[in-house]
Parts: C-alpha cells; sequence; structure tokens
C-alpha cells in the first residue's frame, strides 16, 4: 500500500513510499487483527496509533540519508525538514509514551496532534513551491475529520451510559 500510492499518483512512472499509505497499511491490520480476536480491537488500534510517530520518525532518517521528500528553499538554503520531521515525531512518540504510562493516553487526541503536526511541517517541503496546499495536507484534513466524527460518537457513547 506504502509503495503503491506514489506509483498510482505518478501515473505509474516512479515508486517510492508514502506515509499514508503507511496508515492505510495500519488499518488493514487493525481490520484484520479486530475481525479476527475482535476482544483485542481497542488494543491493536492504541498498539498501530502510538507506534506510527516512531516509525515514521524513523523513516524520516531514511529519507534524510536517501536525500527523497527534501525540503523547500528558505533563503538560499534547502529547510531539512526530513530531520526535523524524525525529531518532532520521535519525541511525540516519546511523550505518547509517557501518557500511555500515566494512563492519560487519549487515542483520538493523539490521532489529531500527530496530523497536526504532519500538516504544518509540510509546508516546509519542495512540494510547497508550487502549491498553497498539498494532496498529503488535504488528506490528513480528512483524516482529522474522521478522527474527530469517530471522537464525537465515543463521547456521546460514555455520556448515555
Amino acid at each position: 500500500v506504502s509503495l503503491g500510492i506514489p506509483l498510482v499518483k505518478s501515473g505509474f512512472k516512479s515508486m517510492g513510499f508514502y506515509s499514508l499509505g503507511g496508515v492505510l497499511g495500519g488499518y488493514i491490520a487493525y481490520m484484520t487483527m479486530g475481525k479476527i480476536t475482535p476482544e483485542y480491537k481497542r488494543e491493536y488500534l492504541e498498539s498501530i496509533v502510538i507506534a506510527a510517530p516512531i516509525m515514521y520518525g524513523i523513516g524520516k532518517i531514511g529519507c534524510s540519508i536517501g536525500g527523497c521528500c527534501g525540503g523547500r528553499l528558505i533563503h538560499g538554503a534547502i529547510f531539512p525538514v526530513q530531520k526535523v520531521e524524525a525529531v518532532c515525531f520521535i519525541i511525540a512518540f516519546l511523550i505518547s509514551c509517557m501518557f500511555r504510562i500515566k494512563n492519560k493516553y487519549d487515542l483520538y487526541v493523539a490521532i489529531i496532534v500527530y496530523t497536526l503536526l504532519k500538516i504544518a511541517l509540510d509546508f516546509f517541503r519542495f512540494t510547497h513551491n508550487d502549491s498553497l496546499i498539498s494532496m498529503n495536507q488535504i488528506l490528513c484534513g480528512v483524516i482529522i475529520v474522521i478522527t474527530m466524527v469517530f471522537s464525537n460518537i465515543r463521547f456521546k457513547n460514555t455520556r448515555s451510559m
């Protein structure tokens, strides 16, 4: 899934990794494991979400080494967006772990925070040289809306109990 999205986006001319493909792959794993052992469905989702920023952060280290996903030109220098993303998402993972240990981790808040961080950092990519908002940011916005809907449903269900 992660490899296929860039292939389709490029008109089948190039292949690469795409972070939202990893999100889709995580969702497919969650749905599959939720069908096999439904009593652990919530734990699967929480495990995938809490691990997402460390996986993304490590992936951005690979991007930095590989030279892909470059930053935009700011004052004559290329902004090191991959390194900044790596640091920010690894820190987000560590903070999430701290909240989880203290039993204050909220799955929906975490998804929204990670996604907002991704939207904000995406402005520093070279893809913003010609466009105001990238397809990546639009898809992240969709994820935020879906998360807010599910969070609202959860809130209504817990209030009615």
